[in-house]
């Protein structure tokens, strides 16, 4: 079954009592996220299922309460099982009589049980939906929302309390917590909380860099952002999560990443990555006049010392694996090869006389078994975290249908630099969600005869390291999740 997802926005500026103060952002900042949903590369929402209302629109998408609540109503009966529904609110919000509302244009002071919406409500008809996963954006409870009451708007125990209580199935991201207000910002004209938030899921909270933004990833970022807004304006502001679902719920997919769009909720194993190989380069310059291959005294020594720089740096590694086994199987079969339970070191050294360089190449090869999975994880971020690597490679029990990975390549944005069917590595892309912040990453696609490897290469103007916390992201999980639709 295909998944759809829904999205209801409401941005309420102006209201028809007068004891209401107006707002000044409230439709930009939902008019923004919209933007950002029906993106198809980002948010992957379709135009028609996302519901835009706002002041200043025709009659039917005014932000009334009978607009609001007939939407919202609509959508989720209409919703399926593999569904997504998304509410997004930004406008006042208030406590009355023991409940809670959200103040939709025609809201009446005094009276809000029959002119307002009472987040109970919202949540109990999203609550009878089937669809899956509900995710609810409030950026309500405005600082002075009432003339005349420099309190009023703010988070009131009532209000926290029933935005804390959510069934299973939900995702609820707030502005405020407690005894705090939601602020607008003149300088950005957005309300905090919405400016930091659509700024994250533009691809600022992507922080571990695989290319999606889940719920989780983006709360992290927005109350980060508006932590740091709020302490330099000497104010309480502090977003709240209260999330309800299992498994990953995205928001959004940064595009040019490395990661396709999945089911957000889809799992996979790892059960085809075989190993994981590990090179480290280090280069040593050589000034030669004159330079016959095999025959230069000036090559050999920069050549031995290239090698034994490699051998030190071996020995360095064996002392690190003493954390994870027994000092009797760590051995050394030669100067130049190592072995250990879970794999092996080995060294090599590479000249290049077209450019007066000696190469030395220390490359560790670690067998992956995902029934050891947390042990061998150990031991590679424990080696990754060590020294500087030029490349990481996979090699899988599985073949890559080369037309599917052409198709998953394209579906995803990501750009591919170089085919060529007649060499052992035939497909070559260039991929940002995998690279350095602003500079993509060069990664081979390869079949073999028993499988396939996945080759990860930073090469660009003055860095040819991978980045420090590269196994984050581009460990066998997130490998897997990319290219299973394409495996053979």
């Amino acid at each position: 079954m295909t998944e759809n997802k829904w999205a209801i926005l409401v941005g309420a500026n102006e209201y028809d009592d007068s004891t209401f103060n107006s707002l000044r952002f409230s439709v930009d900042d939902v008019k923004d996220l919209r933007g950002i949903l029906i993106e198809p590369k980002r948010g992957g929402y379709d135009d028609d299922k996302t519901v835009l209302l706002t002041d200043g629109s025709q009659k039917n998408s005014l932000p009334t309460r009978s607009n609001i609540m007939s939407r919202l109503s609509s959508v989720a009966k209409t919703a399926e099982t593999e569904d997504t529904i998304l509410f997004a609110f930004s406008g006042h919000g208030m406590e009355e009589n023991g409940s809670s509302y959200l103040l939709p244009a025609d809201a009446q002071a005094g009276i809000l049980m029959d002119t307002a919406i009472e987040v109970k409500w919202i949540k109990k008809t999203l609550s009878e939906s089937p669809a899956r996963a509900k995710i609810m954006i409030l950026d309500a409870c405005h600082a002075g929302a009432m003339k005349g009451k420099a309190e009023s708007g703010e988070m009131t125990e009532g209000f926290s309390k029933e935005t804390l209580d959510l069934p299973e199935g939900f995702a609820l991201l707030s502005s405020c917590k407690l005894h705090e207000s939601s602020y607008e910002w003149d300088e950005k004209k957005h309300g905090v909380f919405s400016f930091f938030l659509c700024e994250g899921l533009n691809g600022d909270a992507d922080k571990d860099r695989d290319g999606v933004i889940a719920v989780p990833e983006a709360s992290s970022y927005v109350t980060q952002k508006v932590k740091e807004w709020a302490f330099k304006k000497r104010v309480q502001q502090s977003p709240n999560l209260e999330y309800r679902v299992s498994g990953d719920l995205i928001l959004t997919h940064v595009p040019g990443s490395f990661r396709p769009t999945l089911n957000p909720l889809t799992t996979t194993t790892e059960e085809c990555v075989t190993s994981i190989i590990l090179l480290h380069i280090k280069k040593f310059a050589v000034t030669a006049q004159y330079f016959e291959f095999g025959d230069n005294p000036e090559w050999d020594e920069k050549a031995g010392k290239a090698k034994s720089g490699a051998t030190e740096m071996a020995k360095e590694l064996c002392a690190k694996l003493i954390d994870f086994y027994d000092v009797d199987q760590i051995t050394a079969k030669s100067n130049e090869y190592y072995t250990f339970p879970d794999g092996s070191i080995s060294i090599s050294t590479v000249i290049h006389p077209d450019d007066d360089e000696v190469e030395s190449h220390l490359e560790v090869t670690t067998m992956y078994d995902p029934a050891r999975k947390n042990d061998i994880d150990k031991v590679v971020r424990c080696i990754t975290s060590w020294s500087e690597w030029h490349s990481l490679e996979y090699r899988l029990n599985k073949k890559f249908d080369l037309v599917k990975l052409v198709e998953l390549f394209k579906k995803s944005g990501i750009s591919i630099v170089k085919y060529d069917p007649t060499r052992n590595s035939p497909i070559v892309v260039s991929a940002p969600g995998w690279g350095a912040t602003g500079n993509p990453a060069r990664v081979y696609f390869a079949n073999s005869k028993d499988g396939s490897s996945i080759s990860i290469f930073q090469k660009y103007y003055k860095r040819d390291q991978l980045e420090d916390d590269f196994y984050d992201r581009l460990n066998p999980k997130a490998i897997v999740e990319f290219v299973n639709p394409a495996l053979a």
